[in-house]
């Protein structure tokens, strides 16, 4: 929004706080505001912060998402304005990520840790503006980056705290229920049974039906059984093991974490302690020796590098809600079903003919 329209909203907003009403403008106000190019920015950025995990980023998220598009007034119409050209310059990445909380897999525009911006003696400064700063001593800029970092441990402590509740409550993984415990079993009772009868049934045929494979006679039964069983438990055993095994990696990291807390949780507060001070021992060499830092935004992120893979974690969910995921347990449980009938008509057709001596 240009100065014009600024003054033009300030004399609104005080003709308005002097009982004059306004109403007539706010619809071009609310117009000019949403064709703003800070709100087109804000727009824009706030796609890419919904992607990350930091407080700073949700807070802009949060802020994004909750902002009043219909004001009812000219006071209102300032403080949208406010809020966006806030937010607007607020949501740029530099302004949000935590060094500490770098997703491994991040490709943004931001390459090293100096471009993040930093509060330093009340100003908005970069962490490589400040390093090469000659006005001030290297205590004083090594003050404004450790209370930046404390910000950041805090942050990633949060991140932490999150993560570990998860593995608390019903997840991908816990079995809660008894109807999730009764279906794990009679899975695997059916995967036993259906490849225990196909083995047999390949193994050891009795002639007449061992003779169907040699002549086939689509009168009887047994001959649409000597093939389609195989077939139908070919493919229950495809998917079992693959769906099974799929589950399995997507929750490596969640089972690892479960494990793993049960020895030890309070390494991990020790190991974000610790990759803040490494962090900070970084900076303040770059500050002392006057170089500015390049190509390490991944370097010194705990997110996936400490003890536990907390984005591994965090994602379970994510996966487990996935298309591909929820077609794979769908397929899976539609041919446990069709394999528990065939199987079990299979095995009356086959026993008939036993007792009978001859295919049917």
């Amino acid at each position: 929004m240009g100065p014009d329209m600024n003054d033009k909203l300030r004399f609104s907003l005080l003709m308005e706080s002097m009982g004059n009403s306004q109403y007539s403008e706010i619809k071009d106000f609310k117009s000019d505001i949403l064709n703003s190019e800070n709100y087109q920015i804000l727009s824009y950025n706030v796609v890419e912060a919904r992607e990350h995990r930091s407080d700073k980023a949700k807070s802009v998220v949060y802020a994004y998402d909750h902002i009043n598009l219909n004001p009812g007034n000219v006071r209102e119409c300032f403080v949208l304005e406010t809020t966006i050209n806030y937010l607007a310059l607020h949501s740029f990445p530099e302004y949000y990520l935590n060094p500490l909380a770098i997703d491994p897999n991040y490709q943004g525009a931001i390459n090293t840790i100096g471009s993040l911006i930093i509060d330093y003696q009340g100003v908005d400064q970069s962490i490589n503006s400040i390093i090469m700063d000659e006005s001030n001593t290297p205590e004083s800029k090594k003050e404004s980056v450790d209370k930046y970092l404390n910000e950041c441990l805090s942050d990633m402590n949060i991140i932490v705290r999150d993560s570990l509740s998860t593995l608390n409550k019903r997840a991908f993984q816990k079995l809660t229920t008894w109807k999730d415990i009764l279906f794990i079993i009679l899975n695997s009772i059916l995967f036993i049974l259906a490849n225990t009868g196909l083995f047999l049934l390949l193994v050891y045929p009795f002639d007449s039906f061992l003779a169907l494979y040699q002549k086939l006679d689509p009168s009887k039964i047994m001959t649409y059984i000597a093939f389609l069983f195989p077939v139908s438990t070919f493919l229950y055993d495809f998917f079992f093991v693959f769906y099974h095994s799929y589950k399995a990696h997507i929750s490596e990291s969640y089972n690892y974490a479960r494990r793993f807390l049960r020895r030890s949780s309070s390494n991990i507060y020790h190991d974000m302690q610790k990759g803040k001070n490494d962090l900070f021992d970084y900076i303040s060499g770059a500050i002392n020796s006057h170089i500015p830092l390049k190509d390490d935004i991944k370097l010194f992120s705990k997110i996936s590098s400490s003890y536990i893979d907390f984005s591994g974690i965090m994602k379970v969910d994510e996966k487990s809600r996935s298309k591909k995921y929820r077609f794979l347990k769908s397929v899976c449980s539609s041919l446990s079903l069709f394999e528990l009938a065939f199987l079990v008509f299979s095995i009356i057709i086959y026993a008939l003919a036993l007792y009978f001596k001859t295919a049917i």
